[in-house]
């Protein structure tokens, strides 16, 4: 059943790619995981959501509970994937903290502060 629903959202965006006049940029090009956490030290009983595959482009991802934690995963593909986060819910103002790996790398960072809303983007 996964198969089907990820063999039909590749169908999807295959197919709005080739009819829309969308930036390439936009369209999501690695496999980079963004994993939110309402507690620190990205602890399972914390989970809020995951954002994957963002591109250069960026996408502001907004929360309603405070978040205090990230966990990035390197997908291996693109530069580098970032998270730049605010204590606004728009992505507006001054980022608090910004986590960015490269390399394969994995990371969890605690953030200073309760903050609602993060800005990824892969470094191009």
């Amino acid at each position: 059943m996964e198969s089907l629903r990820l063999l039909l959202i590749a169908l999807s965006l295959s197919t709005l790619a080739a009819s829309s006049p969308i930036a390439s940029s936009l369209l999501p090009r690695s496999d980079h995981q963004a994993n939110f956490y309402s507690g620190p030290s990205c602890s399972g009983a914390s989970y809020m959501s995951t954002v994957s595959d963002f591109g250069c482009g960026g996408t502001c991802h907004q929360f309603t509970t405070a978040l205090q934690s990230v966990y990035l995963q390197d997908g291996g593909q693109g530069n580098k994937p970032t998270a730049s986060c605010f204590a606004s819910f728009d992505c507006s103002g001054e980022a608090v903290d910004s986590i960015g790996i490269s390399g394969g790398a994995n990371s969890c960072t605690n953030l200073h502060m309760d903050e609602y809303s993060c800005y990824l983007y892969d470094g191009c």
